[in-house]
């Protein structure tokens, strides 16, 4: 049986989350999971050589989910944006398991993205502190981490030259923040 995509998984989770209505940021924060998901796998498939069936689709699914909530959660003025941000991640996150993870119980995937959340949070705190893009050095950590997750293997290891996928990172990161920044 064909692997549902992480697009269709969040069309699913997004009819469902319209009828909350708070249609605006549910429909921000969904596009972003999947913008950052299908980014993060291009640059690990083509910036870094990764086989894509080497890759924890689940790991690249609590990074995008991470980032957009948390870039959402500390831009928005809205008194409760852990409202919006649970929903959201609820439902990708169940979605995302019949996907990618079906032997994964939806407690053990929530304790995954808690805690790789978490890790994500420091990281592109980190990131974001530096005014003006710096190239790869502030992604450089963030990547570390990431390509440890998604792959299982060491990062000094199985990266070669990361400096130009860590780029990729920051681009993707930076803007995801101006384009949450400006809708919210």
């Amino acid at each position: 049986m064909p692997r549902q995509s992480f697009a269709d998984a969040l069309r699913g989770a997004l009819s469902g989350l319209l009828a909350l209505g708070r249609r605006d940021p549910v429909a921000l924060l969904l596009a972003e999971i999947d913008r950052t998901e299908t980014q993060t796998l291009r640059i690990f498939r083509e910036g870094l050589g990764c086989p894509e069936q080497d890759l924890r689709r689940m790991e690249i699914c609590y990074f995008a989910i991470a980032t957009a909530t948390l870039l959402f959660e500390w831009l928005s003025s809205d008194a409760e944006p852990n409202e919006v941000t649970d929903q959201v991640v609820g439902a990708v996150l169940e979605d995302s398991v019949a996907a990618f993870e079906p032997g994964l119980t939806e407690d053990g995937a929530m304790r995954g993205y808690r805690a790789r959340a978490a890790a994500y949070g420091e990281l592109l705190s980190a990131l974001l502190e530096s005014a003006a893009p710096t190239g790869k050095g502030a992604a450089l950590p963030l990547l570390r981490h990431l390509y440890a997750c998604v792959t299982g293997a060491d990062p000094d290891g199985g990266m070669d030259d990361i400096a130009p996928a860590a780029a990729l990172v920051e681009e993707l990161i930076r803007e995801q923040a101006a384009r949450i920044g400006k809708r919210i």
